[in-house]
């Protein structure tokens, strides 16, 4: 049987059959071990569709204005926000690819859209950091590019920690080399005294895999980076919606994620982190302050939160 096997290996078309078969068999050996336990199984991190089903209803997105041990400063956020106005009327920034000019950034990128770039942009003109390191590169790295050459005369230093660079480097310039550092590797390699340099009114950027578990990138910033940071320093993470809960439409995709929860866990009775601005939540439930503030927000509400590391 195996000389007959052998021999059919040697025929084109069979040669390719086995190889397909051999590795679909693979595959199918891998995935009965990843799926040890279905969707919706109570050993299962991910969600059924009947898991899911409502889930924004159910989360309280818009009625709940508060959540249960968990600071979210509206006085603060709406005395920044106020603030932060005062830069909306220069937005250099045009909506779409044909209408951003010389700038690398524009609004309607469906990555870091209009919100978090409002606020992205109005942030760093407002805190004028010195260093910003940022984890996950993309729109966000486009528009802080453009902002430092426009508003803060390169004096801005930007490391990016990025292990897929390639959308980055065609959005870099050779004037950014002296302001700019792209770290081709996962942040898990990167070492610790990296983050020490952040210093207060300094940006820590994380626009993560959302993702934790063993080994992840999330873990390793929760675990590791945000208990480290100096008091002062302003952290940004990316794909939080309020009130730290996903879209539905995300999770019947597939997109099992969980920092959010992580995130909540980390700031409820927390007196070492503190919530600054929260687009979504603003827009949410302060709709009348944002549109008379800054009404392109409301074209998409964004998911970035902003903290800022207050205590050791």
């Amino acid at each position: 049987m195996r000389i007959v096997r052998d021999l059919a290996k040697r025929l084109p078309g069979i040669r390719n059959l086995v190889r397909d078969r051999d590795r679909l068999l693979q595959e199918l050996a891998t995935w009965k071990v990843r799926q040890s336990y279905p969707p919706g199984h109570y050993y299962s991190p991910v969600p059924s569709a009947n898991d899911v089903a409502g889930i924004g209803r159910k989360s309280g997105r818009e009625q709940l204005s508060e959540l249960p041990g968990i600071a979210l400063n509206w006085d603060a956020q709406e005395a920044l926000i106020t603030k932060l106005a005062a830069y909306y009327s220069e937005i250099p920034f045009g909506e779409t690819k044909e209408q951003r000019g010389e700038h690398r950034y524009y609004f309607d990128n469906g990555f870091y859209c209009y919100a978090d770039g409002i606020l992205l942009y109005s942030l760093l003109r407002h805190l004028k950091p010195a260093k910003l390191i940022e984890i996950g590169s993309g729109f966000s790295s486009c528009l802080t590019l453009d902002v430092n050459e426009l508003f803060l005369n390169g004096t801005l230093h930007c490391t990016f920690i990025e292990p897929y660079p390639e959308r980055l480097h065609d959005n870099m310039r050779p004037t950014d080399a002296g302001s700019a550092k792209v770290m081709v590797q996962k942040v898990q390699d990167v070492p610790l005294s990296t983050f020490d340099e952040l210093n207060e009114s300094d940006i820590l950027f994380i626009d993560s895999s959302h993702v934790g578990k063993a080994s992840s990138d999330v873990n390793f910033l929760f675990f590791e980076v945000l208990p480290r940071l100096k008091p002062g320093v302003w952290i940004h993470i990316h794909d939080v919606f309020y009130p730290f809960e996903y879209p539905e439409e995300w999770i019947l995709a597939g997109r099992s994620w969980n920092e959010a929860y992580m995130l909540r866990c980390l700031l409820m009775h927390s007196s070492g982190f503190e919530i600054n601005l929260w687009g979504d939540a603003l827009c949410t439930h302060r709709p009348d302050l944002m549109r008379s503030l800054m009404p392109m927000c409301f074209k998409n509400t964004g998911a970035g939160i902003w903290l800022r590391r207050v205590g050791k």
